[in-house]
């Protein structure tokens, strides 16, 4: 609406269809594209000769199962002093297990009715952090989200990133 030209990706043809149809009356400022997330390479393909100011990972993190080639591509993919924005859920609160600080998968329910369970990709976050740090990205804003069910336990984590020259992180 304010004339920003939007590059979405998703690593399902039937999941850019979908969005597709329900951004029709954005056709002309959104590009779809599927994108395999976990391939660096995949992911910069995107750029096509553009930088981009701002990217948005929308509770995606904890369904990948590597997320460092999608941070060092988000990083390529941005403009000097870009932001990266993510949301995930949050490791702390949504999987209570003994295994906090071990990076390990498991199998869970997204949404109430989906057909069966989906994987999840258990990190600390301080994994998560240190791999943002890694890539050349410095956080300058974090957020913890609550919602009506309990005030007092954030279930998602929103994390912003600020693209930095990686030789100022020496």
């Amino acid at each position: 609406q304010r004339g920003a030209s939007v590059v979405a990706f998703d690593y399902s043809k039937k999941m850019i269809e979908l969005a597709k149809r329900r951004q029709s009356q954005y056709a002309k400022q959104i590009e779809f594209c599927v994108a395999d997330a976990t391939d660096r390479k995949s992911i910069l393909e995107l750029k096509r000769n553009r930088a981009f100011t701002k990217a948005v990972s929308n509770m995606a993190i904890m369904d990948i199962t590597d997320i460092e080639p999608l941070l060092m591509a988000v990083y390529e993919l941005l403009e000097e002093s870009g932001i990266f924005v993510f949301a995930t859920q949050h490791p702390c609160f949504v999987t209570l297990t003994e295994k906090y600080m071990t990076p390990h998968s498991y199998y869970d329910i997204a949404i109430e009715g989906q057909p069966k369970e989906q994987i999840y990709y258990h990190r600390s976050i301080q994994d998560i952090f240190n791999l943002c740090f890694r890539a050349g990205f410095v956080i300058d804003g974090f957020y913890e989200e609550c919602f009506k069910t309990n005030k007092e336990i954030p279930m998602v984590m929103i994390v912003r990133l600020k693209k930095v020259k990686r030789d100022s992180l020496k």
